[in-house]
């Protein structure tokens, strides 16, 4: 028991110097927060912008990519991504450093929630096709390739994956698929 408090002492300490270091990310929170009680920036509901600016920057600099990146770089990048709505602990949004410019990039999950929020999309799923499962693929008369049926069995799941897809409930009750091969 005095050993986990001390693994939440050292984690918790550790966290408040990355914090308290964040002079971007700061920075950044202040022109969020005066724009936001402005009515000029409005977040997702239910989004903690300024939990998860200084979660990404903490996530950074555990990575050691502030090191490696321009100030105004990192700056963009965190800008970017929390202007999206997206949560570095939900794996929607990943960084690189590229020279010493830092990039923000949406994982497939990041490119959901903004495809959700945008009031386009009202669901996405996404399914696998293993081998000797039975699917039929035709093509709708906007000239769009859509999935008939896809009939699979449990023991074909531990066959080889030969495709997948994905589809899109459009608000209007239109499906739009995305099918592909493994290749």
């Amino acid at each position: 028991m005095a050993e986990q408090n001390q693994v939440a002492k050292v984690s918790k300490q550790e966290i408040a110097t990355a914090i308290g270091n964040t002079t971007i990310a700061d920075s950044i929170l202040k022109s969020f927060d005066v724009l936001a009680k402005q009515g000029q920036l409005i977040f997702p509901k239910g989004y903690a912008y300024g939990n998860q600016l200084k979660l990404m920057y903490t996530t950074l600099s555990q990575n050691g990519m502030i090191q490696k990146a321009t100030p105004v770089s990192i700056g963009e990048a965190l800008v970017e991504a929390v202007i999206q709505g997206l949560e570095v602990d939900k794996k929607q949004v990943y960084f690189i450093v590229y020279g010493n410019k830092l990039q923000m990039f949406r994982s497939y999950y990041g490119d959901i929630k903004v495809a959700l929020e945008t009031g386009l999309v009202k669901e996405i799923r996404a399914r696998v096709i293993y081998k000797n499962d039975e699917y039929e693929v035709d093509t709708n008369s906007e000239g769009d390739e859509i999935v008939l049926n896809h009939r699979t069995r449990l023991e074909n799941h531990d066959l080889p994956i030969v495709g997948a897809y994905a589809w899109a409930d459009l608000p209007d009750g239109r499906r739009r698929y995305c099918i592909m091969t493994k290749k």
